[in-house]
């Protein structure tokens, strides 16, 4: 029965942070202390929309991330390892262990009626617990109410979008968009 209430509490603070309407980073760093672990957001396209901004979390992020951005390497090693396609393919997250981190990893589709429009990663600080799979579940379910809420499920459908988007407008500095789009697998040359 406590365990069940864990994971009710932990569940209730998630919507609860998601009818706060207060963005995808205020319910990042929610989900993220619910499930005692780093956690981050990004879209198909490599972009990183959100990660947990916790204790601790700074290290992990310097090691997984290049200017806030995926690293197209490591991008490129969990893609030969098949982990893409199963994340893309199923509502069901996924545990791994990549070479490139000393911590597991546990993703999940972000999905909606069109399909997948982003993926959570949350890496495995502490370890995983009982529940933590179908909560994660329920975090994507509330990621992607918020980015409905914000309007930003289209252009996250569409794979390259959110790269032309940064292009176009300079948001994103020449090195960035080169290091996405080698996650993406566009050409640079």
């Amino acid at each position: 029965m406590i365990m069940e209430n864990a994971f009710a509490d932990r569940k209730e603070a998630i919507l609860n942070a998601l009818i706060e309407r207060k963005g995808i980073q205020y319910l990042t760093d929610i989900a993220a202390e619910m499930l005692g672990n780093p956690m981050l957001l990004y879209d198909i396209s490599g972009k990183v929309l959100s990660y947990s901004n916790s204790p601790g979390d700074e290290e992990i992020w310097k090691q997984l991330l290049h200017e806030d951005n995926l690293i197209a390497e490591y991008t490129k090693i969990t893609e030969e390892a098949g982990i893409f396609e199963k994340l893309l393919n199923s509502d069901e997250p996924l545990i791994s262990k990549l070479p490139f981190s000393p911590y597991r990893m546990m993703g999940c589709r972000v999905r909606d009626k069109d399909g997948p429009i982003g993926i959570v990663t949350i890496v495995e600080k502490n370890p995983f617990g009982e529940g933590d799979n179908d909560l994660l579940v329920i975090i994507c379910k509330s990621i992607l109410f918020e980015m409905l809420y914000s309007e930003r499920t289209a252009m996250q459908s569409v794979p390259y979008f959110s790269i032309f988007k940064d292009i176009i407008e300079k948001t994103a500095t020449e090195q960035v968009i080169i290091e996405r789009c080698r996650v993406s697998g566009i050409s640079t040359t």
